[in-house]
């Protein structure tokens, strides 16, 4: 589904992210993990298109989107979740989600039934301004609202930021439902040690900007074998 070649990224002449390789299959969940500032958000911009990759490619679902803009990469199925959530907190909750429906050239199939079948609380809340909810509320709206645009993978960079234990473990179960229900491919960027283990089903390491180590099978349930990538 997502296949990324020797791709160096940064901001202006400063490359964060450098010649970095991997593969995702359609409907794998794959954490990218890694200590603070190591280039796990540049990533995540640079696939979404926010950020204008300086070499290597990009491919998804077979074709090369190397040079497509942001917009055109949703459209053609890559949702992205942003770190901090990234809902507009003066708008409504519904009024949020239906901000998803934006990258649909049509009218058809436009269904907030989605969002609300995973995450039933956003039902609940509907009519509340999106920035009084709880950091977890936002972290669901944030993710039903990529949800609703009905993509074929999507982007989670640090869901669990700003919320409670309790919740990131509800997330990464509905990460593993809405990837086994719906055939949906997740690249998950995470700090978060249970709700890598929970989700995961491969590991990719970041360390200055490059792939340093993968963890596969039992691994991911090793303590240790987690923890060496997210501590100095």
């Amino acid at each position: 589904m997502l296949r990324v070649e020797q791709l160096t990224s940064g901001y202006g002449e400063i490359s964060i992210i450098r010649d970095i390789t991997f593969t995702i299959e359609k409907g794998e969940i794959v954490s990218v993990i890694g200590r603070n500032g190591v280039g796990k958000s540049t990533l995540m911009k640079t696939l979404i298109g926010l950020i204008r990759g300086k070499s290597g490619k990009v491919f998804f679902d077979g074709a090369d989107i190397t040079a497509a803009k942001a917009h055109e990469r949703a459209q053609i199925g890559i949702g992205y979740v942003p770190q901090g959530h990234g809902v507009f907190p003066l708008l409504s909750v519904e009024e949020n989600l239906k901000m998803g429906f934006s990258i649909h050239r049509s009218e058809a199939g436009k269904r907030l039934d989605i969002a609300y079948e995973y995450f039933p609380r956003l039902k609940e809340r509907r009519t509340q301004k999106a920035g009084t909810l709880s950091g977890g509320e936002q972290a669901m709206l944030s993710i039903g609202r990529a949800l609703v645009g009905k993509p074929k993978m999507i982007l989670l960079d640090e869901p669990s930021e700003g919320i409670q234990p309790n919740l990131a473990q509800q997330i990464g179960d509905i990460v593993r439902r809405c990837s086994q229900d719906m055939g949906l491919t997740i690249m998950l960027c995470e700090q978060h040690m249970g709700l890598i283990q929970q989700a995961s089903q491969r590991c990719y390491a970041i360390d200055k900007g490059t792939v340093v180590g993968t963890v596969t099978g039992d691994d991911i349930k090793d303590y240790n074998k987690i923890k060496k990538y997210l501590t100095v």
